[in-house]
């Protein structure tokens, strides 16, 4: 009785699939990779990457992300965010320069942080500036 019992609890095991389920195999020292995170609003360009705008230390900051979601030089010289006054009429305004490794403002960004910012990346400086992409950005920061 005892051999039929084990007999048909290993059939059940094998029928569903846990007798010899797969495990994976982590070794010591090995960690799994966590995809990047990007800070901030994330934005898609056209070409595959990405843009993070966020607000650190008061100021709009725009960083650069390949198609991996790592962090990259800026491709572009300067961008221009305009976003409406939470505190009267009319927009606010700042270019955002490079600073390190990001484009950041020189113009404070006062809360509360729920309006859509109009982002315009540039290219070249005076009067050669081009604009190369611009993106209307829903910000919740």
């Amino acid at each position: 009785m005892k051999n039929a019992f084990a007999m048909i609890f290993a059939g059940f095991l094998a029928f569903t699939g846990l007798w010899a389920a797969p495990h994976a195999a982590v070794t010591k020292g090995e960690t799994p990779e966590a995809e990047p995170k990007i800070l901030g609003a994330v934005i898609t360009r056209a070409d595959g990457t990405f843009l993070g705008l966020e607000v650190v230390a008061g100021n709009f900051k725009l960083s650069f992300y390949d198609t991996k979601k790592k962090a990259i030089a800026p491709n572009v010289s300067q961008a221009r965010a305009t976003w409406p006054n939470p505190r009267g009429l009319g927009d606010l305004r700042t270019m955002l320069n490079r600073s390190e490794n990001a484009l950041v403002g020189a113009k404070p960004v006062l809360p509360p942080y729920t309006y859509n910012v109009r982002l315009v990346l540039l290219q070249g400086t005076g009067e050669q500036q081009q604009v190369v992409e611009s993106f209307v950005v829903p910000f919740r920061g």
